[in-house]
């Protein structure tokens, strides 16, 4: 399957993060021990995700500026959304930093075997269409 940007796709195989331990760039911060995650970083690559598993998708947003991601593609035979969108704050990695960041999460759970395109786009308030920006991730299973 190839995404409509037409972008070449590296493939990532997802696998647990350790003990919850935050990466240089915050990925893990944004999920539990033990789960499986994909960020903004992993935009245009393929996951590789066994069958019946939960995975989040951690993207950086905003705090304050009501922007947000919205899921705007997947098909719902491969994968299921789980609840709704959570946001977290986070601390700057730099203590003289002012402010937060944000990271509204996303998690869903493969539900039979096959492939589908997961893409968000991320809005403000006075977009229509197209989103600011948008991740695109294909996820396999099986």
């Amino acid at each position: 399957m190839r995404l409509s940007s037409g972008l070449a796709a590296a493939v990532l195989t997802v696998s647990p993060v350790a003990g919850g331990q935050a990466t240089e760039d915050g990925k893990a911060s944004a999920c539990r021990p033990g789960e499986m995650w994909a960020s903004e970083a992993d935009d245009g690559t393929t996951m590789s995700v066994a069958p019946g598993a939960e995975f989040v998708v951690a993207l950086r947003s905003q705090p304050g500026s009501e922007s947000s991601w919205r899921v705007l593609q997947f098909d719902s035979a491969v994968l299921q959304g789980i609840g709704k969108p959570e946001v977290r704050l986070e601390a700057k990695p730099d203590a003289s930093a002012v402010g937060f960041l944000s990271r509204e999460t996303f998690r869903f759970r493969t539900r039979r075997p096959g492939e589908t395109g997961l893409v968000f786009g991320y809005y403000s308030p006075e977009d229509r269409t197209p989103p600011g920006k948008q991740v695109r991730i294909l996820v396999r299973t099986g």
